[in-house]
This record gives C-alpha cells, sequence and structure tokens, in this order.
C-alpha cells in the first residue's frame, strides 16, 4: 500500500493503506492468472470498508459500516481488524502466535 499510486474516478490518488493494497493484491492475482489463461483481466475498483486508528492503550477513532466510532470500542474494533488480518494471511496458528488479545 506504501508503494502504491492508483487514480480514482475524480483524477485524486487513493490513499496508500494497507486496505488498498489487500484489495489491489486480489485484484492483481486474478488478472495475473487471466493473462496467463488469455482470459479478459478486471478492472481494479477500491470498495472503501473505512478507517480506524489507534490513539493510545484501550483509545482510537474510526468510521466503519457507516458509522463513527471513539474511544475503547473504536480501540476494540481496531483489535477485531488486526485480528482478521493475521486470519487472512496465516490462519489460527499465526492468529494465536501474534495475536494481541489484551
Amino acid at each position: 500500500g506504501d508503494n502504491s499510486l492508483i487514480f480514482n474516478e475524480e483524477g485524486r490518488p487513493y490513499p496508500p493503506t494497507a486496505q488498498i493494497a489487500m484489495q489491489q493484491g486480489v485484484a492483481c492475482a486474478h488478472n495475473l492468472v487471466a493473462s496467463i489463461r488469455n482470459q479478459p483481466l478486471k478492472k481494479f475498483e477500491f470498495k472503501n470498508k473505512g478507517t480506524v486508528a489507534s490513539l493510545g492503550k484501550g483509545e482510537a477513532v474510526g468510521i466503519a459500516f457507516g458509522k463513527k466510532y471513539k474511544g475503547s470500542y473504536a480501540a476494540w474494533l481496531k483489535k477485531m481488524i488486526d485480528i482478521r488480518y493475521l486470519y487472512i494471511i496465516g490462519g489460527i496458528p499465526l492468529v494465536l502466535r501474534k495475536g494481541k488479545f489484551l
């Protein structure tokens, strides 16, 4: 995400975040396979799922699912997002090894 540059319909760049990098990775993998098989490529479309930022131990702010969150609930939401990411890339073993549950 940090080295990605893709523009939206208005000609403005999308933010270089992990969220967009993960979505681009899925699109890229699909298009690599499609290229090898001489199939049509899919156009990348960013689907913003929201943003959550940690502010310190037990504090965060965010916008997700069309709502604003703050405080301990936003921190919990951020933790769940982090655990979900670990699960996606490494399954339960990685969650148990790297997940921070406290």
